[in-house]
């Protein structure tokens, strides 16, 4: 055990000097001392120790020695050292607010925070002004009743503070809660974030709170139509027949919608953290890479197709749109929706197979004229020219007989008619299928036809080209010469020219036909009018049809009193399609 010199030494200054003196008035005046010293222990912590000292008695009342009890009661002591700290700074707060007290006032409106002190023991309210404001209360009377105040609680939120009041009271526990209230001046409901702790004595006993009252109606409201938005968002995401998703930039799905199930088959869970390329129709998967690669250059996006992978294993339609969302200059992530326009492909698939079964079937139909047209005006050679040409040798053979004199004139007559109807039939037979188109091909075939509009017309007509001859198979032969026909024939029926030109040119690809006009001219805008079926319009869009039916390429430009170009480009070698071929055995 310690020595009395050691035991000394552990008390310091003050606290020393007071335990000295204690003990001199026990052992001089026989007074008991019960004090509160602080000292520095054996290894070397600060301890609050309570130490109450007596005097011992023997049976004849002499002093025989000191008694006394020693308690550490550091824990105690420490807290009612920090309890009379609090103590004085609330005093002090207390001093600085009623100092301000106009200062605080005008912050808690800015604020629209109001502040309450309530003492149970007195009942006992204390407000600052802005209370009043929240509760609408008349400042310049006193606080009524607390029931009254109790009365302004909506009836959802009476429960809340109840409870919170009621923990705080019994086990010290602060609150923070949200309620509704009703101001008593306008009856309009008020929405009030309200702020309590417990104020405690010096033995720790709760003797009342104090906290604070916020108007939080403007965010209270703007919060719920935040919340109803997001429910509105989330109700559109979740039951919308379209894909809503979100991705990281490499394009890892964090959400996708429930629709996935009802369109893919997947379910949502399976799908999150996978990347899109992974269920991407190979022949997608590079122009859908192009496409996320031009968006996040902030070039802007096209909704865009591309073949998705079923969970059953097929191929689906899909066609996206996405947008960047943007941390500073960098891209977070992507929002994207997707919507199923299977049935939508499979439909213009359909129309286009329809609109090339339409081209097809206007080739035909121009090549089977040709063919009859060809086996007309083979008849027409063959069997009416040949009459017309024997009976002109006929009357011809009479004329020369002097037993006919007479009818000399009724001859001539005959023979002029005779002579007419020959030329009209070579005439039509060369409409209706030039044999020079057999015979010498399509550049000597648009010779002829050059100069038959000038003399039938008086439109005088040029040919310049430094070819030949093209080499170029029936069917190119027949479609190019019915459109080139087409053109000049619409010419001489709308343009009022005077002056024709055909340039006939060849390049490593094309073999280009160009006719021009110095008519009129034309608002080419109507012919973007399929439904236009009038004038030259339908007989222009049968020409396309044609050019297009043989690989070819057809455009037309003109300007009002400025004249017409027309321009063919034909390919020199082109592969033949199935359906030419087709078009061909027809002509057989």
């Amino acid at each position: 055990m310690p020595s009395r010199e050691e035991m000394i030494a552990v008390y310091k200054g003050e606290f020393l000097e007071k335990l000295i003196s204690a003990t001199k008035k026990l052992d001089a005046d026989g007074i008991p001392y019960d004090i509160e010293l602080k000292m520095t222990n054996f290894v070397n912590k600060e301890v609050w120790i309570r130490i109450i000292g007596h005097l011992i008695y023997d049976d004849d009342k002499n002093v025989i020695g000191r008694s006394g009890v020693l308690q550490d009661i550091t824990d105690s002591k420490l807290n009612r050292i920090e309890l009379k700290r609090s103590k004085k700074e609330i005093e002090n707060s207390l001093k600085q607010l009623e100092k301000n007290k106009a200062s605080m006032d005008e912050a808690s409106k800015v604020a629209k925070i109001g502040y309450f002190e309530y003492i149970i023991a007195k009942d006992d309210f204390r407000w600052s002004e802005y209370l009043y404001d929240i509760y609408g209360l008349d400042k310049a009377k006193p606080l009524p009743p607390r029931a009254d105040i109790v009365a302004q609680i909506d009836k959802d939120s009476l429960p809340v503070i109840k409870q919170a009041t009621l923990d705080l009271t019994n086990n010290g526990v602060s609150y923070d809660i949200q309620m509704k209230i009703y101001h008593k001046k306008t009856g309009k409901a008020v929405w009030v974030r309200n702020v309590a702790e417990p104020i405690f004595d010096e033995n720790k006993n709760i003797i009342g709170r104090r906290g604070l009252a916020q108007d939080i109606t403007d965010k209270k409201e703007s919060i719920d139509k935040i919340a109803r938005a997001e429910e509105l968002y989330r109700l559109l995401a979740d039951n919308t027949n379209d894909l809503i998703c979100l991705q990281e930039y490499d394009s890892t799905f964090k959400y996708i919608s429930p629709s996935i199930e009802n369109i893919l088959g997947y379910k949502q869970e399976e799908f999150i953290g996978r990347k899109v390329y992974d269920i991407v129709h190979p022949e997608d998967l590079k122009s859908l890479k192009n496409t996320f690669f031009n968006i996040s250059k902030e070039v802007k996006s096209h909704a865009f197709p591309f073949r998705a992978l079923h969970k059953k294993g097929h191929y689906i339609w899909l066609e996206f749109l996405s947008t960047p969302v943007y941390n500073g200059d960098d891209i977070n992530y992507f929002v994207t929706s997707a919507r199923d326009i299977t049935q939508t492909m499979v439909a213009n698939e359909n129309i286009q197979e329809y609109q090339k079964s339409l081209k097809r079937l206007t080739t035909e139909i121009t090549l089977i004229e040709e063919k009859q047209k060809k086996e007309i005006a083979s008849n027409i050679h063959d069997h009416l020219s040949q009459s017309l040409v024997i009976s002109k040798m006929k009357i011809k053979e009479l004329k020369r007989n002097k037993e006919y004199e007479k009818l000399i004139k009724d001859l001539d007559f005959i023979e002029n008619h005779i002579t007419d109807a020959l030329d009209n039939s070579r005439k039509i037979t060369f409409e209706l299928s030039p044999p020079v188109l057999y015979q010498l091909g399509i550049v000597d075939a648009l010779f002829w036809l050059f100069e038959y509009i000038e003399k039938t017309y008086e439109i005088k007509s040029d040919i310049y080209t430094t070819l030949d001859t093209v080499k170029m198979d029936d069917t190119k032969s027949i479609l190019l010469y019915r459109s080139i026909q087409e053109v000049v024939n619409n010419a001489v029926k709308y343009s009022k020219a005077s002056f024709f030109t055909l340039n006939i040119d060849e390049n490593s690809n094309y073999i280009s036909f160009i006719f021009k006009d110095n008519g009129n001219g034309f608002d080419t805008k109507k012919l973007k009018n399929n439904h236009n079926t009038n004038g030259s319009g339908f007989g222009l869009f049968t020409v396309k049809e044609r050019i297009e039916n043989i690989q070819g390429k057809f455009n037309i430009s003109s300007e009002i009193s400025n004249g017409t170009t027309v321009v063919f480009n034909i390919p020199k070698s082109p592969s033949k399609s199935h359906n030419v071929q087709n078009i061909q055995q027809k002509l057989i």
